[in-house]
């Protein structure tokens, strides 16, 4: 199923621990349509998406850490709203984007480090929108540490040079 922790919310997340749930799409949330602010989501699992799936809207100020994927999305799968301000780190994917997979609204002031694939995009994957003002160090994936196929506009982003193939 969809949605371990929460499924299709269209109204504000916030200030809430989001952690320990599973789901096929989505293990921390899915399909949430309002703002996600100011919460903690940790060590949820998916096979896409294992923080959160299909989300848009503003998700702004969360920590997303330690979440893991068997397929694409470590931390966020298919998010199309502004992602801003958030500390998205040691989340885990098989096969592509450890910290964010496909997520084409702007993506700025955040910190993706820490995020580990076998696969391709260690830290950001075919993510097509603006991509500003993020630190994004210590990313290991065997192609592209931290951002990789990503066709949007990326300026001011800070990268280490660990950041790299495994």
């Amino acid at each position: 199923g969809s949605g371990g922790g929460l499924y299709q919310c269209d109204g504000t997340i916030q200030d809430n621990t989001i952690t320990d749930n599973m789901a096929d799409h989505g293990g921390g949330m899915t399909r949430c349509k309002g703002t996600i602010q100011n919460n903690i989501i940790s060590a949820n699992s998916a096979d896409r998406g294992g923080g959160l799936s299909g989300c848009v809207g503003i998700i702004q100020n969360n920590t997303i850490t330690g979440n893991s994927a068997s397929e694409y999305g470590g931390g966020l799968y298919v998010c199309g709203g502004t992602i801003q301000n958030n500390t998205i780190s040691d989340n885990l994917v098989d096969l592509a984007g450890a910290g964010l997979w496909e997520c084409d609204g702007p993506i700025q002031n955040n910190t993706i480090s820490g995020n580990i694939t076998a696969g391709s995009g260690g830290g950001l994957y075919q993510c097509d929108g603006t991509i500003q003002d993020n630190t994004i160090p210590d990313n290991m994936a065997d192609h592209g540490g931290g951002v990789t196929r990503c066709k949007g506009t990326s300026e001011k982003n800070s990268m280490s040079d660990k950041s790299a193939h495994r």
